[in-house]
């Protein structure tokens, strides 16, 4: 009989074309790892089960793990666990998989929090809009390494994201900053009145960005299991949506606040201008392969 640990190297080897199409870049040491924390995610934490006998049928956790690879499920759903920044976070199909470029987000986000902790402010209110896992909250949360009192108010419109997204902040409860304050809320950016709190020095957010007539340019794994809502607008909302939510986001920043908006390379020239229009002053910033990324957005009245 198999060992667990060469019943996945025969499996590569079968659906290579397969995982590859699947899980570019795929190789059997990744597949081995991905492997190793499924089964500790599941409770099966001894690290001895890559070699003991295995056959397919005989254990329904491990035949999920083969099972979810061969329908193509993102392994960060397979495992319940995506690494972001610098800290673990649960993820499951009810909200994105967290992506390495949101982490430039959360760099310029984290300097622009560190310069307000250097001011003379009593508190500092941070607006998290669209927070999915609360990836960027809790990144901010975990990082922020200022006195100055902070409070973060995460805000989704799936109330099932919202149930994971508090679930990693328990998780992470220990280890974050004693400083901080998380709250959560359901709403949808567009007709929150945001009133949480009456301004805000930082709002961050990576919003749904990708146009319905992109989904062609979008990956069919991201397709099949990742939320649409967090991913797409209809085409002929799109800048209205982003008009509407812009004007929201000019009301509630402070004058000298900053806001930092993930978005598409395609359309992010178009949503500078949509923010120049009301008076905001947009810059763009780019990811690690020099695309368009973010805008950093300020009101038009600071300077």
């Amino acid at each position: 009989m198999e060992t667990l640990k060469q019943y996945l190297n025969n499996f590569f080897k079968r659906h290579q074309q397969h995982l590859q199409a699947c899980y570019p870049g795929i190789t059997l040491h990744r597949l081995t790892s991905e492997l190793t924390r499924h089964c500790t995610s599941h409770g099966l934490s001894d690290l001895k089960i890559l070699n003991a006998a295995f056959m397919s049928g005989a254990d329904h956790k491990l035949d999920q793990f083969f099972q979810g690879l061969e329908k193509g499920i993102p392994l960060e759903y397979l495992s319940e666990e995506s690494y972001f920044y610098n800290f673990p976070l649960r993820v499951d199909r009810r909200v994105l998989i967290p992506r390495k470029e949101t982490e430039l987000l959360v760099e310029g986000a984290l300097a622009t929090l560190h310069r307000l902790a250097k001011t003379s402010l009593a508190a500092i209110n941070i607006l998290d809009v669209g927070t999915g896992s609360g990836a960027i909250a809790l990144a901010l949360a975990l990082n922020y390494e200022g006195k100055t009192p902070v409070t973060i108010t995460a805000v989704d419109i799936s109330p099932l994201a919202l149930v994971l997204a508090e679930q990693n902040a328990r998780r992470l409860r220990y280890a974050l900053s004693p400083h901080c304050c998380l709250k959560w809320y359901r709403g949808d950016c567009l007709q929150w009145d945001w009133k949480v709190e009456a301004e805000y020095h930082l709002i961050v957010s990576n919003p749904p960005y990708i146009k319905e007539c992109d989904k062609r340019s979008v990956h069919s794994q991201v397709l099949r299991f990742e939320p649409s809502l967090a991913l797409f607008l209809p085409d002929e909302e799109y800048e209205k949506w982003y008009e509407t939510f812009f004007s929201k986001l000019k009301k509630n920043l402070v004058s000298d606040g900053e806001a930092w908006i993930e978005g598409s390379e395609d359309h992010l020239r178009t949503l500078q201008s949509i923010a120049r229009k009301l008076d905001l002053r947009a810059e763009i910033k780019q990811d690690y392969t020099s695309r368009d990324r973010f805008l950093v957005l300020h009101r038009g009245d600071c300077g």
